[in-house]
């Protein structure tokens, strides 16, 4: 009598634990799949991140807010200047002559170079810019006096008031711009007291450098420099006082290759040209403009001669652009 009983109850027991088994099985399936559907998301969103997210170009003055003290090198008025990177270097001679200070245009701290004495303060970097095409910005505020911004490519460490491959000198009511082309005089109101902001871009496929200030243009100016801008200098002139802030070196084939592919990737290009163009990106920052080149050639290629011919010929500019070095 036990055994019919005892039959009974493991067939129980049995149909139980399949059941069991079968809903486990069920209930894994559903999260296997959930795991792979969120993981392909996740992937699709990381591969096109890149191609829809905009880039900002890679600014090559470190501490260009000056929001803190970065100054970080200070020399007397009779030293050469050695290799300034990664900050800024003063000479002067008076300790306080450039500093951060409180007073700032957006942020908390500018840069503020006061020239007491007959002798002037420079305040210098040097940034491996690396292309000849740039962009330089800086907004900046006349206290009194005037002073100047200057690029330069080779120059003598003990002379920061050599010629320069572009130079501006800041006046009450004027702006000199000086090139190896000549010197030009332009009226700009700067005893105002307020911040202006100031725009170069050289581009040597024109051999001109177009100058903005406050955002509208104050002129072209032949003499784009076909050398490598190597050093930023800013002051250097008696019994004066400016301020400076968001100061940047950017390079202009960045800038180009930037835009091409945010136009691009909002016009749904295929995958295929934007990997192309964000490969020759990475090659652009690792120094590789040969690579970068041929990934630009590559792209064109690509490119349907008629129906794509505008971005053909941005492709042929930003190649000529990438091949003045």
């Amino acid at each position: 009598m036990s055994c019919p009983k005892r039959f009974a109850s493991a067939t129980i027991v049995s149909s139980i634990g399949i059941r069991a088994r079968f809903y486990v099985t069920r209930l894994t399936m559903k999260l296997r799949k959930l795991a792979l559907a969120i993981g392909c998301a996740t992937l699709a969103a990381g591969v096109a991140a890149p191609a829809l997210a905009q880039q900002a170009p890679a600014n090559l003055l470190a501490a260009g807010s000056f929001e803190f003290e970065t100054v970080s090198l200070r020399l007397p008025e009779v030293s050469p200047f050695p290799l300034v990177v990664g900050g800024w270097g003063s000479r002067a001679d008076d300790a306080g002559a450039a500093a951060a200070t409180a007073s700032a245009r957006g942020g908390r701290r500018a840069l503020e170079i006061i020239s007491r004495s007959e002798s002037p303060a420079h305040v210098i970097q040097d940034a491996p810019l690396g292309t000849v095409g740039f962009v330089f910005r800086a907004a900046v505020q006349r206290g009194r006096g005037r002073q100047s911004i200057s690029l330069q490519g080779e120059w003598d460490r003990m002379d920061p008031d050599a010629r320069a491959l572009v130079r501006l000198d800041l006046r009450a009511g004027s702006v000199r711009i000086t090139t190896a082309a000549g010197s030009w005089s332009v009226a700009v109101a700067l005893d105002d007291r307020n911040w202006h902001e100031f725009e170069l871009r050289s581009d040597p496929r024109t051999a001109q450098i177009a100058v903005n200030v406050d955002g509208a243009l104050l002129g072209l100016f032949p003499g784009a420099p076909l050398n490598i801008p190597q050093t930023v200098i800013l002051g250097g002139q008696r019994r004066s006082a400016f301020r400076y802030d968001d100061l940047a070196l950017l390079r202009l084939p960045e800038i180009e290759l930037l835009e091409l592919q945010e136009a691009l990737a909002a016009s749904g290009a295929p995958a295929s040209i934007q990997r192309r163009l964000r490969t020759a990106h990475q090659a652009l920052l690792t120094g590789s403009p040969g690579m970068m080149t041929a990934e630009l050639r590559a792209t064109t290629r690509l490119l349907d001669p008629v129906q794509d011919a505008a971005v053909r010929a941005q492709l042929s500019r930003l190649i000529e652009l990438t091949n003045q070095r």
